[in-house]
């Protein structure tokens, strides 16, 4: 599921050349630590 949000947000940027901001960028790596944080806990 959050991958999903991480790519459509990627391709956005790269094919339609939405706007690159520092937040963008940083809830992209804070979504990215959620779920590599569930992935490594997930029993």
């Amino acid at each position: 599921m959050g991958i999903g949000a991480f790519g459509a947000t990627v391709l956005g940027m790269v094919l339609f050349k939405e706007p690159v901001t520092p937040a963008r960028i940083f809830f992209l790596c804070l979504l990215m630590a959620a779920v590599l944080g569930l992935k490594a806990t997930h029993v």
